[in-house]
């Protein structure tokens, strides 16, 4: 069998292995690219005082999971245009992550005080927020990772401002006013409402941002205070005189009936404030009379509170915990105003839908009047004398009045809208000034695309080459069991057919050579030396042919039968071929010296150049008669070396030999001609 050779086995199957690196390569590049993920991070920064203690501008506790809360997510994707049934927003959230940026002393004792059952007096400040996209968000991960980080900071950002600092954003409640069935005093009233509301929140936000201006609108936020300003005390005025004086209205008995039911509910409301109010005023009087028995003008609210309520209660672990009556004195006294104030307020109101109710009955506005005694009394609108009832103009449609309610409308509309966009601008740049972005996005894959690639190349190179050296060896004992012969150690017949069926239609180089050569008589040799002396013979011989050609470059050694050896040399050439045939014959003459049981043996050479032919089967044809012949050139030329070799032969055997000779010559010639027949039949077979 043939030696182990690393590098033969690699070197044959070297087209597989790169063959097979290659598509494992690109299989292993496409593979991890699906799998590639990209994560995009950055640091933010809260800046505003209160965030050491974990507090937003606002007071509330800094919750950073709003940054990616379902309200900033749902504006992303409606920024980004991102299609809801190809991207869920629970698997998007679910991929963002933040971490709080601690230094190593700072996660120390961290860890040491929560240990101890301790809370930080810190809070953290800093945070680490990532997104991590994957191959079903989009085919280019790492633009879709850094862009949709960055627009949801940015929205969150908006969102921070909006919920921790500009918290009176207005709202547009007018947007609908048509889709609704009001009548034109109750539409005028919701104008005046919406604008007086927006007004409210503006006063506050010229005072204190008197610096900003939009860059978008051009506005700020005291010229939008004029514009609602002006709306206010004109349009809406306007609106109110005309609908008043003409007492305009779609439906009069329903328009009286809406503010009868309203009367109802602020005196319902007032009172429950009434009683409210006597309960406090209750308080107020026991504390006046224990200061005066007492004489003592010092005296604090607890005894005030005292007479009110226990002092002490028991907590949940039974234990008897004094009540905080700073607190309570402080809820008390929020109490009395509010109630007060809601009384107050309703009192005002309830004047005002009796003054509607009686205009809209017939009193001529200019004859009506309001007193500080109806409104405290609730007897409503004083009626002047000579009051006439005039005509209502109910159940017509009055295109004056939804003409400037239209009109109002409509201005108060795009106003709301240049505030919208001016507030959205002052979110970021109110969040911008509390939330700082400490570094820009990063974008990072999950792993190195050509590191892994390359390993996995390298692996299955590995694998290649272990499976080179693997099937080549089992191709080597397949050829050792099935196309070597075990006793010479060369191939045997199997092997010959199968090189001769190979390079049969091949046309052969001008040095192609085929070298036969045949030990004649084996069974003579048998009988006369032992079966065991003849095969160590035969061994001996095809021992010495392959050492001899061995270093031969596409050379085959091959036993093409019994005592019958066939070479084929590719860039042999006769010259080299009879080099060979010399030391084949020095070989066997130091093997005979030694040896009772010589090799004797013929050969027979056949070059294509110089017989002129280029076909394998008629090549061998002529090696092998040319072996057959004793009186070729090639085995005259053994005859002549057994005789210079000193060998002591006979005379009966030379003898012999001379009649064997002429047996061959006269008489044998039909039976070589008939095994080379039979030789050209088996060759024909092969092919």
């Amino acid at each position: 069998m043939k030696p182990f050779n690393l590098m033969e086995y690699i070197r044959k199957f070297r087209f597989i292995i790169v063959g097979s690196l290659l598509v494992s390569g690109i299989i292993a590049f496409l593979a991890l690219n699906y799998i590639q993920t990209y994560t995009a991070s950055a640091i933010i920064r809260y800046s505003n005082s209160g965030a050491k203690e974990g507090l937003a501008p606002d007071g509330t506790e800094i919750d950073v999971s709003e940054i990616y809360s379902a309200e900033v997510l749902n504006q992303v994707f409606e920024n980004l245009d991102l299609d809801y049934s190809k991207h869920n927003i629970d698997d998007l959230r679910s991929r963002v992550t933040v971490e709080p940026v601690r230094t190593q002393g700072e996660a120390a004792l961290e860890e040491a005080k929560t240990s101890l059952g301790e809370e930080m007096e810190e809070m953290p400040v800093e945070y680490v927020v990532s997104f991590t996209a994957a191959t079903r968000d989009s085919g280019d991960k790492e633009t879709f990772a850094r862009t949709f980080l960055d627009e949801m900071l940015d929205v969150y950002v908006q969102s921070y401002g909006k919920s921790h600092i500009n918290r009176g954003s207005a709202v547009n409640d007018i947007s609908k006013l048509k889709e609704q069935d009001y009548d034109y005093l109750e539409m005028a009233e919701i104008l005046k409402n919406s604008i007086s509301t927006t007004l409210t929140g503006l006063v506050e936000k010229a005072q204190e941002e008197s610096d900003f201006r939009s860059a978008q609108t051009g506005y700020s936020f005291d010229d939008l205070k004029r514009e609602f300003e002006l709306l206010y005390e004109i349009e809406t005025s306007n609106i109110f005189s005309y609908i008043l004086e003409n007492r305009v209205t779609k439906d009069r008995e329903s328009l009286i009936a809406k503010y009868e039911n309203r009367i109802n509910d602020y005196l319902l409301s007032n009172t429950v404030s009434q009683e409210q109010i006597q309960s406090i005023n209750e308080v107020i009087s026991s504390y006046v009379g224990m200061m005066r028995e007492s004489g003592n003008t010092d005296i604090t609210f607890e005894y005030i509170l005292d007479d009110v309520h226990d002092s002490y209660y028991t907590d949940e672990n039974e234990e008897t915990q004094r009540v905080d009556q700073t607190v309570e004195y402080d809820e008390l006294l929020d109490s009395y105003i509010s109630a007060r104030s809601s009384y107050e307020s309703a009192l005002i109101d309830i004047a005002y839908c009796r003054y509607i109710i009686e205009i809209y009955n017939g009193m001529p506005s200019e004859q009506m009047q309001i007193t500080e005694q109806s409104v405290a009394d609730g007897s409503g609108v004083q009626i002047l004398p000579g009051a006439v009832p005039e005509p209502v103009n109910a159940g017509a449609v009055d295109e004056t009045a939804q003409s400037m309610i239209d009109s109002l409308a409509e201005k108060l509309n795009g106003l709301y809208e240049v505030l919208d966009e001016t507030n959205r601008e002052y979110n970021e740049y109110a969040g911008a000034q509390n939330i700082n972005l400490v570094s820009g996005i990063a974008v990072a894959p999950a792993f190195s695309l050509p590191l892994y690639a390359g390993l996995i190349m390298a692996v299955f190179g590995v694998v290649g080459c272990m499976g080179a050296v693997v099937i080549g060896r089992l191709g080597d004992i397949f050829e050792y069991c099935i196309y070597y012969d075990r006793a010479m150690e060369i191939p045997n017949r199997a092997a010959c057919d199968r090189y001769i069926s190979a390079n049969a239609s091949n046309f052969l180089s001008d040095e192609f050579v085929c070298i036969s050569i045949r030990v004649p008589d084996i069974q003579k040799k048998n009988q006369e030396s032992g079966r065991n002396e003849t095969d160590q013979m035969l061994k001996a011989l095809a021992k010495i042919l392959r050492d001899t050609f061995s270093g031969e470059e596409e050379c085959f050694l091959g036993l093409n039968g019994v005592g019958q050896y066939i070479i084929f040399a590719g860039r042999m050439g006769a010259e080299r071929a009879e080099y060979y045939l010399e030391h084949i014959g020095q070989k066997v003459r130091e093997y005979n010296r030694e040896h009772r049981c010589r090799i004797e043996y013929t050969a027979g050479v056949a070059e294509a150049k110089k017989l002129e032919i280029y076909q394998l089967k008629p090549l061998m044809l002529k090696a092998i008669s040319s072996s057959f012949s004793p009186n070729s050139e090639q085995n005259l030329h053994r005859t002549e070396e057994k005789r210079d070799a000193g060998e002591h032969i006979k005379a009966e055997e030379v003898t012999q030999d001379n009649t064997d000779t002429e047996k061959v010559s006269e008489s044998g010639r039909a039976e070589v001609e008939r095994h080379l027949e039979k030789l050209k039949r088996m060759l024909d077979n092969v092919s």
